[in-house]
């Protein structure tokens, strides 16, 4: 039981510190993604791969989830619809306008990188009449 307890006391301590490395993890993988993929400016480092990985999975997992469930929120031009590549260019540019807000919000502890993502989504392809008339 002590066990048990000391393990879950260990998990909630060190979940800020987790949810700050996924954080890093997944900003250092979209720059590394659009530095040496969609740039070409420098090579892959093998040490990057995870992080790409990681960020290229988030952003294309949050936008196929809003395109599933029809948000109605988030309206991604239908022809040509955007890529991948396109996707995180708009979250990487999303961050770079306002580092510090990035910053503050990811320190709350309740901001994922999800979040992240979609409030970019947001800003870049917002619906032209959210919440949607009941016609």
């Amino acid at each position: 039981m002590k066990l048990i307890i000391g393990l879950l006391t260990l998990l909630l301590i060190s979940t800020p510190t987790f949810a700050g490395s996924l954080h890093e993890l997944f900003i250092n993988g979209c720059q590394a993604y659009v530095s040496g993929v969609s740039l070409q400016t420098k090579p892959i480092e093998k040490s990057d791969q995870m992080a790409i990985g990681y960020c290229l999975g988030l952003v294309d997992g949050v936008s196929k989830t809003i395109y599933h469930y029809n948000l109605k929120d988030v309206c991604f031009p239908e022809e040509p619809s955007p890529t991948l590549d396109e996707l995180i260019n708009v979250v990487m540019v999303y961050i770079h306008k306002d580092p510090e807000k990035v910053k503050k919000l990811s320190s709350m502890g309740m901001f994922s990188n999800n979040d992240l993502i979609h409030l970019a989504f947001l800003e870049k392809y917002p619906c032209d009449e959210y919440p949607p008339s009941q016609k």
